[in-house]
């Protein structure tokens, strides 16, 4: 690895007294741990370029997408529903995408553009929807109508508003039913503790508190 950043700080830029100009440089975890480890290991040394201070190494967000990716596919991505017309299944079956697997870090490319294909189709069907149309030919009559770049904006945005209240779910869901039951006291009987009189001399203070507390109504169904 020493060698390997040793070739590449030859395009570190550098001030003009020839001092190096730390750039940044990504790669994945393991290869940024190897470049921290190269950059250790020639700490001693003399000048800048011997002691590879020409990086600041940093973790691309590339393995992050990968398991983003992942989890749409676990969640989405199911064998069983190919004979479901919609789902991504199908559609890998219907367009012929086999290069799309399960496994996505066994085939990132194919399986990200399937992702995007299949969510601009969605994006266009929820458009013809909001719509009312069932063609782009359709469609193109409505931007045809629009003859500034400010009509068509506004139209871009309205249609994307509507598109998201319709399609897309951005309020918590509530049951209407709670706190109903603890309003409704019908078909309830009230009880009371029973406390035996005859203990009281035993009990002291702690007979005659819960003697007050047994005025306290307890519901029960």
């Amino acid at each position: 690895m020493i060698e390997v950043v040793q070739h590449l700080q030859q395009y570190v830029p550098k001030t003009n007294d020839g001092k190096l100009i730390p750039i940044m440089l990504g790669g994945d975890a393991l290869s940024v741990e190897r470049g921290e480890a190269a950059s250790r290991a020639r700490m001693d040394a003399i000048t800048e370029e011997d002691r590879l201070e020409g990086f600041t190494w940093k973790s691309e967000d590339w393995h992050g997408h990968v398991i983003s990716l992942q989890e749409t596919f676990n969640l989405l991505y199911k064998g069983t529903s190919s004979g479901e017309k919609g789902t991504l299944f199908q559609l890998r079956n219907l367009f012929d995408r086999r290069g799309v697997k399960s496994q996505v870090s066994s085939a990132v490319n194919d399986d990200r553009e399937f992702i995007r294909f299949s969510t601009q189709g969605y994006a266009v069907l929820a458009a013809f929807e909001v719509l009312n149309i069932n063609s782009a030919d359709e469609l193109n009559v409505h931007i045809e109508n629009l003859k500034t770049n400010e009509q068509k904006k506004t139209f871009l945005e309205k249609l994307s508003s509507d598109i998201v209240e319709r399609s897309v779910a951005t309020e918590t869901f509530k049951f209407t039913h709670e706190g109903e039951a603890e309003n409704n006291t019908n078909n309830r009987i009230s009880c009371g503790i029973k406390v035996v009189r005859k203990h009281f001399p035993l009990m002291g203070g702690a007979a005659r508190d819960t003697e007050k507390r047994a005025s306290t109504k307890i519901w029960k169904f």
